[in-house]
């Protein structure tokens, strides 16, 4: 499930973009622009918890880090991990926090976001009869 929305997610920014961009270089060239913060903030390449404060607002629009945590928080609640002794350690080590659905909520409300920002795009953008 998680994986399916990360992948409608993925496709819905990359709608967004390529609709916002009259031309596909454009398009093309911005996308790394976008891409790379959210990659970086994450959390996959950088742990959440070294993020300076005045930037820590970034994790929260990135569906990279919505995915890694309720990924990482669906394999510590299986029964053999949870009678590890270091279940809290673990979880402040991979800098994961929150519950499994409340990042799938999180993750759904992005992709619904950008649904709908692309379909305000295409409104906007239409050519007139």
């Amino acid at each position: 499930m998680v994986t399916t929305l990360i992948a409608i997610g993925g496709y819905m920014m990359g709608s967004l973009i390529g609709i916002v961009f009259s031309t596909s270089e454009h398009a093309i060239q911005i996308l790394p622009l976008i891409i790379i913060p959210l990659v970086l903030f994450g959390g996959l390449i950088v742990n959440l918890k070294t993020i300076p404060k005045y930037s820590s607002w970034a994790q929260y629009i990135s569906p990279i880090r919505h995915t890694y945590s309720s990924l990482i928080l669906d394999q510590l609640s299986s029964p053999r991990m949870q009678n590890i002794i270091q279940y809290d350690e673990v979880k402040e080590f991979m800098g994961v926090n929150g519950e499994f659905w409340t990042n799938v909520l999180y993750l759904f409300l992005i992709t619904a976001g950008c649904s709908i920002l692309s379909l305000v795009a295409m409104y906007l953008k239409r050519k007139p009869i």
